[in-house]
């Protein structure tokens, strides 16, 4: 009997914990997808270093940015080139997962000048209006100039798309 009214007390307290004040949700509810649009993405390359010790095949340098405005038409997910740096011919996003506010994604990619592919994968943060992602570039080129690169990126939603949205430029 003492251990089920110890139990009962429990439940009491544990039920006394909320009130009747509906939660404050309105950022994950505003952030649960990308909304369609034109962005403004902004990318810094945080560091870049060389996996086979030859410099690396890019014209990215550490603390560099690039700013792009892209446009995203609607869907489930954006194209590939949402992410991905211009010249870069990249297949379909392999992943996109938007869920509880957060945003993941992984795409491949080849470039014109180094056979091989580039292999991107990012995870971040839906906000009203946009999203931050960090995220990591790797390579596997067929010559030298393999690299791995940690990248951060903030995107705001600036309007609905117009003519002059572009594909993300170098960083």
């Amino acid at each position: 009997m003492t251990r089920f009214l110890f139990c009962a007390a429990a439940l009491a307290l544990l039920s006394a914990c909320g009130d009747d004040t509906p939660a404050n949700n309105t950022a994950a509810a505003t952030a649960k997808g990308l909304e369609k649009g034109e962005y403004e993405i902004v990318t810094t390359v945080k560091s870049l270093a060389s996996t086979d010790k030859t410099t690396p095949a890019t014209d990215w340098k550490a603390g560099s940015t690039a700013t792009a405005r892209v446009c995203f038409a609607g869907g489930d997910k954006p194209t590939a080139d949402f992410f991905t740096a211009k010249g870069d011919s990249c297949e379909d996003i392999s992943s996109f997962v938007t869920s509880g506010g957060m945003l993941s994604m992984q795409v491949r990619c080849t470039r014109p000048k180094n056979p091989g592919f580039v292999m991107i994968s990012a995870d971040g943060q839906l906000k009203p209006g946009g999203f931050e992602t960090t995220g990591t570039v790797n390579t596997s080129f067929s010559g030298s100039g393999d690299y791995t690169a940690q990248i951060a990126q903030k995107a705001t939603r600036v309007g609905d798309c117009s003519a002059a949205a572009t594909t993300p430029k170098k960083a």
